[in-house]
């Protein structure tokens, strides 16, 4: 039998809402979702046009909590916090 391909779209299965602590880090924020979300094809970051607010999309919560490790870890400069609402799946 032949195994049909995958289709490559991303399955996000959990979200969070993202914004900085202080509001004048936002692009900080962006950028650094951006660079982040091209390191894990897994994970995607967008702007929600109905609330304004910028989403994280993994594919599970053990992938959401790495994400938000890896982008505090290395892609936040030092000491910027993030609020970050409860998961949504």
């Amino acid at each position: 039998p032949i195994i049909s391909p995958i289709e490559s779209e991303k399955l996000s299965i959990v979200q969070v809402a993202l914004r900085p602590k202080q509001l004048l880090n936002f692009n900080i924020m962006v950028s650094a979702l951006n660079a982040f979300c091209q390191t894990d094809p897994c994970a995607e970051a967008f702007l929600d046009e109905e609330s304004g607010e910028y989403i994280l999309a993994t594919a599970g919560e053990l992938h959401l909590e790495q994400c938000l490790k890896d982008l505090k870890e290395r892609f936040l400069p030092p000491g910027m916090e993030l609020t970050i609402s409860e998961p949504l799946v």
